[in-house]
């Protein structure tokens, strides 16, 4: 088996997110997780990032034609809470930090709904 292509991974952490205190990623599901202060905000998976969404921030999202994470599970299409990066904030670390805060508070507040 050969081994997996990491330098997605490491463009984000080292350029993308560079910028950020406390950002941490962690290998899961053949994906990445990223986590902010131990709190899991986003994932990096295909050479996307998809950054935690809610009903307050979704839009946001909508509105500059992102998409939901999706996968397939036992014939099904399943949809997670958690949206692409827009293309113009890739090559911005300073814009970025506003979204990765809302995934934040996001995130925040789907924890304390359970």
């Amino acid at each position: 088996m050969a081994p997996k292509d990491d330098s997605f991974k490491v463009y984000v952490e080292s350029e993308l997110l560079r910028e950020i205190d406390g950002i941490t990623t962690r290998r899961m599901f053949g994906s990445f997780g990223i986590y902010l202060r131990g709190i899991f905000i986003g994932l990096i998976h295909g050479g996307t990032v998809y950054l935690k969404t809610d009903d307050k921030t979704q839009q946001d999202y909508e509105d500059l034609g992102s998409r939901p994470f999706t996968y397939r599970k036992k014939g099904k299409t399943m949809t997670l809470s958690f949206w692409e990066v827009p293309a113009a904030m890739m090559d911005n670390p300073s814009d970025i930090t506003v979204w990765v805060a809302k995934a934040y508070e996001a995130a925040i507040r789907s924890k304390k709904k359970q």
